[in-house]
């Protein structure tokens, strides 16, 4: 009895504790795993195999100005149009030199390339992009100069937008027929306003559109695109300004 008794001792007291140091062992080899297995991701180089990501965004300012508004319908000019790309990387990669080796590869200059971080760069888009905007077209309906309809040609997308100030009244004819390639704005002008603005805000994120995209896919081949959930990554937006300054002191 006194045998077995140890025995029954023994195995409540032992038995338990086995379990308890392997659990702990296969614990502590659990976190040395855990702490070891990062670093050959970390210090494996980016592959065909194993891509890196990098955010790219493009984004045009267009003004359009109308000092002279005339009794029939024409189209108005451009007066400045400015447009750059924004290029982030991800994980630490440092952007300069992949950005120096685009350019050898596809042999264009980055002109004006400023670098706020080492991931980060910004630089003008000179890649032969079209404009979003083919032409304006304006048209006055009323001999006051206080109502227009203003007709926009412009590329293909499904998310345009049309803002003004809160003092002019816009109507946007078949706004919700996207995707379009013509908008066609009715504006009503108070008549103590001599100065006012539309602003036209188009995105895209077909990368078709983008001869920069195009070929950094095509010709930096450890590199893919992300895209989050907005269609943003091509950005152009449009200041049409109207003054009627001139039809108050004729």
């Amino acid at each position: 009895m006194i045998h077995r008794g140890n025995i029954i001792i023994c195995s409540i007291v032992i038995i338990p504790k086995l379990f308890f140091l392997s659990i702990l062992q296969r614990t502590k080899q659990l976190i040395r795993l855990l702490i070891v297995l990062p670093i050959p991701c970390i210090l494996q180089p980016f592959t065909k195999k194993r891509p890196s990501t990098f955010y790219a965004k493009h984004t045009s300012r267009s003004i359009y100005n109308i000092k002279n508004l005339l009794n029939k319908s024409f189209n108005v000019s451009r007066m400045s149009q400015q447009s750059s790309i924004i290029v982030n990387t991800y994980h630490g990669l440092v952007l300069s030199p992949i950005l120096d080796q685009f350019s050898i590869k596809s042999g264009h200059k980055l002109y004006n390339k400023t670098c706020r971080s080492s991931t980060n760069c910004t630089f003008d888009d000179r890649f032969n992009r079209s404009l979003v905007i083919e032409h304006i077209q304006i048209e006055l309906i009323e001999k006051n100069y206080s109502n227009y309809r203003i007709r926009i040609q412009h590329a293909l997308s499904y998310n345009i937008q049309i803002l003004s100030l809160w003092n002019i009244g816009l109507t946007v004819q078949k706004q919700f027929d996207i995707p379009r390639k013509e908008t066609i704005v009715g504006i009503d002008v108070y008549s103590t306003i001599s100065i006012f603005e539309t602003n036209i805000k188009i995105q895209r994120c077909n990368i078709n559109y983008s001869p920069f995209l195009s070929l950094c896919t095509r010709l930096m081949t450890n590199f893919v695109l992300m895209n989050g959930a907005f269609c943003e990554p091509i950005d152009d937006d449009t200041t049409l300004i109207i003054n009627r300054y001139k039809h108050f002191i004729d």
